[in-house]
């Protein structure tokens, strides 16, 4: 199952210092690799970045995300304040099941307005989704 799953690395990225290394690469200030070595960034995603905004794939403004983030049905605020709800619960002593707490995240995103279908017809959040929330 994908909840077991253990990665072997950590492949997060900075993006203020993958930001910064791709100002100086394209000022011609510092080399690619030098860049990448001087920002501890690999060498490979640098390049892919570069290469992106090169080809006018996207704008220099425009802010890299993570490839899973189109994915995600709340944005790291709204976790955050979900967290923050079932906390509260929890602090005054109304522990919420994984079953209620399930259902609190489903009527959350529904008056977000963020409701995939699947939530939709069973009218709570996905086991697996709740699992990699906690």
């Amino acid at each position: 199952m994908m909840r077991n799953y253990k990665k072997k690395r950590d492949t997060s990225v900075n993006e203020e210092d993958l930001k910064k290394a791709m100002q100086h690469v394209l000022n011609k200030t510092m080399t690619l690799r030098g860049a990448a070595d001087a920002f501890e960034i690999t060498k490979s995603t640098l390049g892919y970045r570069l290469k992106n905004i090169k080809n006018d794939k996207r704008s220099k403004s425009e802010d890299f995300s993570s490839k899973y983030s189109v994915c995600q049905v709340f944005t790291n605020l709204e976790k955050n304040m979900l967290e923050n709800y079932m906390l509260k619960c929890s602090k005054m002593n109304y522990g919420l099941t994984y079953r209620q707490a399930r259902t609190v995240a489903y009527q959350y995103a529904k008056a977000l307005k963020k409701c995939p279908e699947l939530w939709e017809q069973n009218q709570i959040v996905g086991i697996e989704w709740m699992k990699g929330f906690m």
